[in-house]
């Protein structure tokens, strides 16, 4: 990958004082390394060359700069091994080769015992760690993240008692973490993430010696085991992620006593029961997890937890984002969670019952909200609707909301006129939260009565340092009640990705007015009452699915397949179950990457054409039950 330059070759030598100095050299992307004549007469004690696309070796020149105390090359091309005279640098303290393409060991390196920062992390080094670790008894900050370590962590590394910063995540390290790591009383930071790694439980109990340690991630393991109880101890815990590592047991009651955490994420492990009032792994949650003052993110996905949350977080008056998707929590949504400053709250896929409350739609930060595959129903109050398991009708107030599922529960009633009033106002929510913005999502209830007009006004400004600015992409309707036309302002959604009102009771034509959605690429209709003939998809240039089947669409495919020569994407054309007639035109290999066509069930007469034949990439073609006669085309058969 190419990196940032400048052109500019130019070279300083600050003397702020008798005592400090500082050296910075640059060049540009065709300098190939740092070289022998740069180098030379250079006394600093400070070389900085971040990010200045430099290539090749470490040059043996640098050798010769005795006095640097701080050598920092990280975000640059080097690669190649450590050069074995490293050693001669004796007086550094602080080295940032991070982010490079280096590889071998860092053996080299072990006589540099005033080392106190060493920064290896993003390359290629590998091998185990062994008595070379022993030799930085100086360490402060160790980074030795994403390369290809294996083996175990050596029992030396808590010998270096002065570490406050400790990255060895996404390696190759296996068996067990260390019992000796609670000599190491300074720990800021502990990172041991390991996607790759196989490193096994238990977490050692003495963990809870390491009383200044605000940061601890162990995600990606094989733990097996559940968090033991002296993780209370860390009273100055901000950040705790322990994700898809295969703990199990309870929420600890005892974690309520790390009263500065901020982040608490241990979704996909086997954590089961209830929800601890001070937050235990197994058993309900209690509201004791809201002990934690500051805390605004907690993720408890995929994990077996049970019981109810109606007074678990209602405390937790910082909470942006809560996550505890695909769970077996129950009882109902507490209607306190509009109280909290949530940005994003997703409840899919658990046994929440009943009604939505009302003041869900009354927060004023909710950007995301998602509950689907629950079991919502139950009369709502008169104040949002009148019909048993509707959808609140002052459902408009919700100025920001850009993400809302809700499929597949028991809902019912018809769509409220102002349910897009939210999607239509332009807002520029949070980064962090903009990984599903713009969908609306009712399908699988037991919807009735006509699709909102004000459906096409509907839009959702993205910020720009994600690209062009977006509108809602995402429109699933699936499996309702819905009747009456499609609205011609259903072409105003300019961005619109998917559409799939099917499986409703949708009448009437298709508007011309979708052949505006040029952004397309499933658009799925069927299942219907839709009648007509079917409009210019001239500009559907990314479409991948088209399913018009089951309705009650007539007229002729000549037009339809005319415009395919613009679907270059096209992988699946279903037009069966419909009252089309005339001759299937010799034009039907226009769209060349078919690889599913279903005509059957139609009125199509003449023979069967040839030109199927020139379907290359075509796997399955049905047009049984229709008025076609005469042979099979050899081009057809095997």
């Amino acid at each position: 990958m190419q990196k940032p330059h400048n052109h500019r070759r130019y070279s300083t030598l600050n003397l702020a004082s008798e005592t400090q100095k500082e050296l910075q050299i640059g060049g540009s992307s065709h300098h190939p390394a740092l070289g022998q004549g740069l180098l030379a007469e250079m006394a600093g004690i400070a070389l900085s060359l971040p990010n200045f696309g430099l290539q090749g070796m470490l040059s043996q020149a640098l050798m010769s700069l005795s006095n640097l105390e701080i050598l920092d090359l990280s975000d640059n091309e080097f690669s190649g091994p450590i050069p074995l005279q490293f050693w001669k640098l004796k007086n550094l303290e602080a080295l940032n080769i991070s982010f490079n393409l280096l590889n071998g060991t860092f053996s080299a390196l072990q006589n540099l015992k005033k080392l106190k920062h060493l920064r290896l992390g993003f390359n290629n080094f590998s091998g185990k760690l062994n008595t070379v670790l022993s030799s930085f008894s100086s360490l402060q900050v160790l980074d030795l993240g994403s390369n290809l370590f294996s083996g175990e962590i050596p029992e030396q590394l808590p010998q270096l008692s002065e570490l406050q910063v400790l990255i060895l995540g996404v390696n190759g390290f296996s068996y067990s973490i260390p019992s000796g790591f609670a000599n190491l009383s300074d720990l800021l930071l502990v990172n041991l993430e390991a996607p790759s790694c196989t490193l096994q439980g238990p977490i050692p109990e003495e963990i809870g010696n390491l009383r200044s340690l605000k940061k601890l991630d162990l995600s990606g393991n094989q733990l097996q085991s559940p968090i033991p109880q002296s993780i209370g101890k860390l009273g100055n815990l901000t950040i705790l992620v322990i994700n898809n590592a295969e703990i199990n047991g309870t929420i600890l009651p005892e974690l309520g006593n790390c009263q500065k955490l901020k982040i608490v994420i241990l979704s996909f492990n086997y954590l089961l029961g209830v929800l601890p009032d001070n937050l235990s792994l197994s058993g309900t949650i209690h509201s004791e997890l809201c002990s934690y003052k500051f805390l605004s993110v907690l993720d408890l996905e995929n994990n077996l937890l049970t019981g109810s949350i109606e007074d678990t977080i209602q405390a937790c008056k910082n909470l942006s984002q809560v996550v505890l998707v695909q769970n077996q929590l129950t009882s109902t949504i507490p209607a306190y969670l509009s109280d909290l400053p949530l940005l994003s709250l997703e409840l899919d896929y658990n046994n929440f019952s009943r009604e939505i409350p009302d003041q869900i739609w009354k927060s004023r930060s909710l950007l995301e909200f998602s509950a689907g595959y629950n079991f919502l129903q139950g009369r709502l109050s008169s104040k949002i609707g009148d019909q048993d398991g509707s959808i609140p009708s002052n459902i408009g107030e919700r100025k920001v909301l850009e993400y809302l599922v809700l499929a597949h529960n028991q809902l019912s009633g018809p769509l409220p006129i102002g349910i897009t009033e939210g999607f239509q106002q332009p807002s520029i929510p949070d980064t962090s939260y903009l990984q599903h913005c713009g969908v609306l999502d009712l399908s699988m209830n037991r919807f009735s009565g006509n699709l909102p007009e004000k459906l096409g006004n509907c839009s959702v400004i993205i910020p720009t340092e994600v690209g062009k600015a977006q509108k809602l992409q995402g429109l699933m309707l699936a499996h309702n009640s819905l009747e009456g036309d499609i609205p011609w302002e259903i072409g105003n959604l300019k961005d619109l990705v998917k559409l799939n009102p099917y499986g409703n009771q949708l009448s009437g034509e298709i508007p011309a007015s979708i052949n505006k959605l040029k952004s397309l690429s499933d658009l799925d209709l069927s299942s219907n009452h839709l009648s007509g003939s079917i409009p210019s998809f001239s500009e559907f240039f990314n479409l991948v699915g088209l399913y018009l089947q089951q309705n009650r669409i007539s007229g002729n495919i000549s037009k339809l397949i005319m415009d395919s020569l613009m679907w270059h994407q096209i992988g699946t054309l279903n037009l069966s179950l419909n009252l089309l007639n005339d001759e299937i035109p010799s034009s039907i290999a226009n769209p060349s990457n078919l690889t599913s066509m279903d005509l059957h069930g139609n009125r199509f007469i003449g023979s069967i054409t040839k030109y199927f034949g020139h379907l290359s990439q075509l796997q399955y073609l049905d047009v049984s039950e229709n008025l076609l006669h005469g042979p099979i085309p050899h081009e057809l058969l095997p």
